[in-house]
């Protein structure tokens, strides 16, 4: 990281972070270019670990580029403001950047978990799930392997 005195190592800080992210960008290796994509998410702290759960459709582009290589990066922000400056403008934010491996989930008790996971991160606590509909989804977990997280929010 270029910037250490911006550098965020602290859990607690980091999960705060991921709380006020609405968005976790999801990064794919295609040929020849990178695919990336913004998603919905949840996750969960197992083992001072985080997994990110994700969902979508059992076909199309996402699906057939992590059956293809499992490896992934994804990104998650937010920006609180934009801000003059004596000799230009910046922003006010806060962002992650982690690596690990993502996994389709089929135990049907996971699966559950992690579409509430999901829920609650985006304000659908009291989600009723169709169960017809829950059936056709594509769940997924990305166990990270790497986090490095930033903000110049709290800088003094």
């Amino acid at each position: 990281m270029r910037r250490n005195d911006l550098e965020i190592t602290n859990l607690n800080k980091i999960i705060k972070i991921l709380d006020k992210s609405p968005t976790l960008r999801l990064g794919l290796h295609d040929n020849p270019y990178p695919y990336v994509v913004p998603l919905s998410y949840g996750y969960s702290i197992k083992n001072n670990t985080i997994e990110f759960y994700i969902h979508g459709a059992s076909i199309g582009k996402k699906h057939n580029l992590i059956k293809k290589n499992n490896f992934v990066c994804v990104e998650a922000d937010y920006i609180e403001a934009y801000e003059l400056t004596k000799l230009s403008a910046t922003t006010k934010y806060s962002s992650i950047i982690a690596y690990g491996k993502i996994f389709t989930i089929t135990d049907e008790n996971e699966r559950l978990n992690a579409i509430s996971s999901i829920s609650t991160h985006c304000g659908l606590e009291n989600l009723k799930i169709n169960k017809n509909l829950f059936k056709k989804v594509k769940m997924y977990k990305i166990i990270v392997d790497e986090i490095s997280a930033k903000s110049n929010l709290y800088k003094k």
